[in-house]
């Protein structure tokens, strides 16, 4: 249990029915940080009035959720009762599930493995822009604003989102070859193939082992 729970470690909940339920889930927790950069420049030069500027941004969120590293353990009269159809008077969980508790045998039990997030979404934006006086009365504004957002990313490569056209699937092989065998008019076995379009998955670290988000 130690191990499976690394530094996140906590009392293991133990839930007796009928009974108050015994330690605690590890706390969640989020962080956010906002970072910003921005220039402005300006020039006059006779009837011209230059402006250009920079605008650079950072979001990001780092996020665990724990849950019960340590496990969670229920403990019922599921073992310790007399009669299996519990119409036996008595038969209730006072007194049998803290039997089956103080005997170690839970009813059922769940340990979880959360791994944390930590994304960052870049935006750069940055404009140029010329304020001519062509007449005492005729002014004309000319400029360019141009803006990227680089889109979320996932510090450690946990984040599984979009379309991947080259992902092999465990049934690609075997539908290719199925295809193979029946094609359709319209579509040639050498033109059939099977995609996936994986959906945001980034609290099951699936990849390998990488540590927490700091």
């Amino acid at each position: 249990m130690d191990t499976q729970a690394g530094t996140a470690h906590a009392l293991p909940v133990m839930d007796p029915s009928a009974y108050a339920t015994m330690g605690q889930s590890v706390p969640a927790w989020t962080y956010f940080e906002n970072f910003a950069l921005k220039a402005n420049v300006f020039h006059v030069r006779g009837t011209h009035t230059f402006r250009a500027g920079i605008d650079a941004r950072d979001h990001r969120r780092d996020d665990g959720a724990f849950g019960n590293p340590n496990g969670l353990f229920n403990f019922t009269n599921a073992l310790t009762r007399r009669e299996e159809d519990c119409l036996t008077a008595g038969a209730r969980n006072l007194g049998l599930s803290w039997a089956a508790f103080t005997m170690g045998l839970p009813a059922n039990s769940n340990v979880a493995t959360n791994a944390t997030y930590a994304f960052n979404n870049p935006y750069l934006g940055w404009h140029g822009q010329d304020t001519w006086l062509v007449t005492p009365k005729l002014t004309l504004t000319l400029g360019l604003r141009m803006e990227y957002e680089f889109g979320m990313k996932e510090r450690y490569n946990r984040y599984d989102v979009g379309f991947n056209p080259a992902a092999m699937l465990p049934i690609t092989a075997l539908a290719e070859a199925a295809y193979a065998q029946n094609p359709v008019p319209e579509l040639s076995p050498s033109a059939f193939s099977v995609w996936a379009v994986p959906f945001m998955w980034a609290r099951t670290n699936w990849a390998r082992d990488i540590p927490r988000a700091s």
